[in-house]
């Protein structure tokens, strides 16, 4: 059976309030993390002086205080800075899965991104747009395995609370090594079976692989002209 012209509608997207909402939560990632940054700077320099004065009145603890110092300091910083990467990579998630969703309404797709098989959201995500609106992979090759690596440093914090998985030893010197191959500004605890975030580094190179990906998209959607079924 063929479809008669009269029942086809070219159609263009436009994703502009996406776009000014990305827009501002970009910018209030941002500013999070300055606050973070400013916030993990002066909760060490109170625990530092709080060791401090501690280790002159008990001299023969100096010891011991300097080694509670240094776990505190990870503990400190990894918290805000684990929690930071997970919010980065919850706006992403959410964005995707927005373009999406006007991607769904306007074009009149039969499925939504979620009814794709396998894959966490993201991925199903980029593989719906390669569906329904012929996104070319090679876009957004150079950003992907990065993208994917984010993902995993995500997965272990809050799968595994950033300790390295395996049932040996030898699995987790591998898993240890690879995650260290991928971000290798990572700081370990002392049987090397953790890690820490101690900067804000990774997460601002998070926000900024994650707006340039959204862009690509967004870019891509807009520019073409859509041939949809006129069902009414």
């Amino acid at each position: 059976m063929f479809t008669k012209k009269d029942n086809i509608e070219e159609v263009n997207l436009h994703l502009d309030l996406l776009k000014d909402r990305f827009k501002y939560e970009v910018k209030y990632l941002r500013e999070y993390i300055n606050f973070t940054s400013q916030s993990v700077d002066e909760r060490t320099q109170k625990l530092g002086d709080k060791i401090y004065q501690d280790t002159l009145d008990n001299p023969e603890h100096e010891s011991l205080l300097q080694d509670m110092f240094i776990k505190e300091q990870k503990a400190i910083s990894s918290y805000l800075y684990h929690s930071a990467i997970v919010l980065v990579y919850t706006v992403l998630e959410s964005t995707l899965s927005q373009i999406c969703t006007e991607v769904k309404f306007k074009v009149r797709a039969d499925f939504s991104y979620d009814g794709l098989s396998g894959g966490n959201i993201i991925q199903k995500a980029v593989e719906y747009l390669k569906i329904t609106t012929s996104l070319p992979f090679s876009s957004i090759e150079h950003i992907w395995p990065r993208i994917g690596q984010y993902q995993n440093l995500r997965n272990s914090i809050v799968h595994q609370n950033g300790k390295f998985s395996g049932k040996d030893e030898g699995t987790i010197s591998k898993n240890r090594n690879k995650m260290l191959n991928m971000f290798n500004s990572l700081e370990l605890s002392e049987d090397e079976k953790q890690f820490y975030i101690m900067s804000d580094g990774l997460i601002r190179e998070f926000i900024d692989k994650t707006e340039s990906l959204i862009e690509v998209i967004v870019q891509d959607i807009e520019s073409k002209t859509y041939l949809v079924v006129n069902k009414t």
